[in-house]
């Protein structure tokens, strides 16, 4: 195993975005950010002085399989988070990986997978007595009509971040709620996840490293500026969609203004929900407050680490410019798998 010298052969793998279906298709415009990430990483890990190599995942997998052999990197910086459009390989990916004994950054096979099934990571969170909004599965042919306390939101169960999730995601009766398990039924053809909405302060907590993890200044985006009546949800329109009047109507304060007891119960859970899900060398917990209570929504093992996003946001509050954080998660991915190199 290579010693993480500045001389390191690192891959930086991305998943080649798909093609558009329309200028507004907000789920392909997601997917082109993780080759915006990889050049980013790329070039600063050249600049640390790394030999670096960007590798694409398309449909050709076998090729890609031919390539990584050929390059024999000593690590592999895995931004992959689809294979041939399909976010449930994410985790196969790095199964693959392990296949081929190539260490990688980030978490293992069981991680990516966990945390991209919400209902699954729920139980577990609610398992360990880690608070989340109370939630229940729609199966397609479905409707909801379960015991849930109102205003509900209504996500894909199976899928990542925002994709979906838009103002008309939260229902305040039965009638819009199975309007939209309809919609996600018809258009993703998979279960609708239906969970209390908790309106209040929205908080996303960047951690780094494994066993021990490091917590970050807590960050806060400040919805304030969606206009009245719009539901104060980071939906895909303000996320992505440029064309939307919602875009980038979210403001990242950092360290978020918080009473210091608010905090660490803060920091503590999400260092709770990272180390439960397994995460590796970086991640995020989404969170949102509610009677000072931290409520879970859902943890990123994968998230996006392209410049000027809110992982960076947390570092450089930490004192981390952005060639500090990707070399440290570097740094860590190397000095955990020296140390363990089946982890």
């Amino acid at each position: 195993m290579h010693d993480g010298g500045p001389a390191a052969k690192i891959a930086v793998v991305y998943n080649a975005p798909r093609q558009p279906a329309a200028p507004d298709d907000a789920d392909a415009i997601a997917e082109a950010e993780s080759e915006v990430a990889a050049r980013g990483v790329a070039e600063t890990l050249a600049h640390l002085g790394y030999r670096t190599q960007v590798l694409s995942i398309d449909d050709d997998t076998a090729g890609a399989v031919r390539r990584l052999k050929r390059l024999a990197p000593d690590l592999v910086f895995n931004l992959c988070e689809a294979i041939m459009g399909d976010t449930s390989l994410e985790g196969a990916f790095c199964g693959l990986l392990e296949l081929l004994r190539l260490p990688y950054t980030g978490a293992p096979p069981l991680a990516l997978a966990l945390c991209r099934d919400k209902p699954l990571t729920k139980l577990a969170l609610a398992g360990a007595g880690i608070p989340t909004p109370r939630f229940t599965v729609v199966r397609p042919g479905e409707h909801f009509s379960g015991s849930l306390t109102y205003p509900l939101i209504v996500k894909l169960a199976r899928e990542h971040g925002s994709a979906s999730i838009c103002a008309d995601s939260v229902g305040y009766d039965a009638t819009a709620v199975n309007r939209r398990i309809a919609y996600i039924h018809q258009h993703y053809g998979q279960d609708g996840l239906v969970e209390e909405y908790i309106e209040g302060r929205e908080i996303k907590v960047t951690l780094l490293g494994y066993q021990d993890p490091e917590v970050l200044p807590i960050e806060e985006l400040d919805l304030s500026a969606l206009p009245p009546g719009v539901p104060r949800v980071v939906g895909y329109e303000v996320n992505w969609l440029e064309s939307s009047p919602l875009y980038g109507l979210d403001r990242a304060v950092c360290p978020a203004d918080l009473p210091p007891d608010l905090a660490e119960r803060i920091r503590d859970i999400a260092r709770r929900a990272y180390t439960l899900i397994g995460c590796r060398d970086y991640g995020r917990v989404d969170i949102r407050l509610k009677d000072n209570v931290p409520y879970v929504l859902e943890v990123n093992a994968n998230p996006d680490i392209a410049p000027g996003t809110g992982i960076t946001i947390a570092a450089q509050a930490a004192g981390l410019d952005y060639p500090a954080l990707v070399g440290k998660v570097v740094e860590l991915a190397l000095g955990r798998t020296s140390a363990h190199p089946t982890s």
